[in-house]
């Protein structure tokens, strides 16, 4: 049962994020949402001490395993998207404009979730491009929910060790 259910939302997961991206667009309130998917993986992640929302319940991994690869030319990853200081440098340029855009919206509700809903749209096509020329997953080797989310499964490991 446990097994069919994860197959489930994993096949269908995406459609959830199709539909954010075009509810988002006529109520730029539901981006503020996003914060909670971005929480998510997080989340699980310190629960269970693995990256169970990366292999199971994203929905941009969903999309990029039923659809991306479909069309996908399936090229090697390129080894610097492997590189540490790529992925910490990419998260710093999304923190740091995601923080830049925060601020001058002067925290009008409507305009924060209009930066959320833009950047997961940003980064959605970046992964789906990507995903087209590279393998599907290409986005998962430096997205940096998953970067976040080792981060604190080795935190929880060492701390546990003591």
């Amino acid at each position: 049962m446990k097994g069919k259910l994860i197959s489930f939302v994993k096949n269908i997961s995406w459609i959830l994020l199709i539909l954010f991206l075009l509810l988002g667009r006529v109520n730029s309130l539901l981006g503020n949402l996003i914060v909670l998917c971005m929480l998510a993986p997080l989340v699980t992640s310190i629960v269970t001490g693995k990256r169970v929302w990366c292999g199971f319940f994203c929905p941009r991994g969903s999309l990029y395993d039923n659809l991306i690869k479909k069309i996908s030319f399936q090229r090697k990853i390129p080894s610097i998207c492997k590189k540490i200081y790529f992925k910490v440098g990419f998260f710093g340029l999304l923190v740091g404009n995601l923080l830049i855009a925060i601020y001058l919206v002067a925290g009008d509700w409507g305009q924060v979730g209009l930066v959320f809903y833009r950047l997961l749209l940003v980064t959605t096509l970046i992964g789906i491009l990507l995903g087209m020329f590279f393998k599907e997953r290409i986005w998962c080797t430096f997205c940096p929910l998953g970067l976040l989310s080792n981060l604190l499964i080795k935190v929880k490991s060492k701390v546990l060790r003591i």
